[in-house]
């Protein structure tokens, strides 16, 4: 198999199935760190106490699981989109993350003030 070379600026790419197959890894491993991060953050901040008091029945599984696969499906698509500008892809990503994040702390704070 003919490695296939990537040129972007200074740096060169060379895609193989084993860069391939690290890259297919770090992208489930970072997806699962934020998964770790989200159920870490819920339990130190106490939210589940703040939304329990509010009479909200969270259930953090559901919200991880929802979590994973809108994370997963959303960079999918992102990527095959924006396949030949990895710039625009990864501004895009960020540009959800930070709506995602966003609409989270606004839903967050309305059932801590009601």
């Amino acid at each position: 198999m003919r490695p296939c070379r990537k040129n972007l600026g200074d740096w060169t790419f060379v895609a193989t199935n084993d860069i391939n197959m690290t890259r297919i890894l770090l992208f489930l491993a970072t997806n699962a760190a934020v998964l770790v991060l989200i159920s870490v953050v819920f339990q130190l901040l106490g939210i589940d106490g703040i939304l329990a008091k509010n009479g909200v029945d969270l259930n953090l599984q559901a919200l991880l699981i929802l979590s994973a696969v809108i994370g997963f499906v959303l960079v999918v698509v992102v990527r095959l989109l924006f396949r030949d500008d990895l710039d625009m892809a990864a501004a895009v990503t960020w540009a959800m993350l930070g709506n995602f994040v966003g609409i989270g702390f606004a839903a967050l704070s309305d059932i801590h003030i009601n």
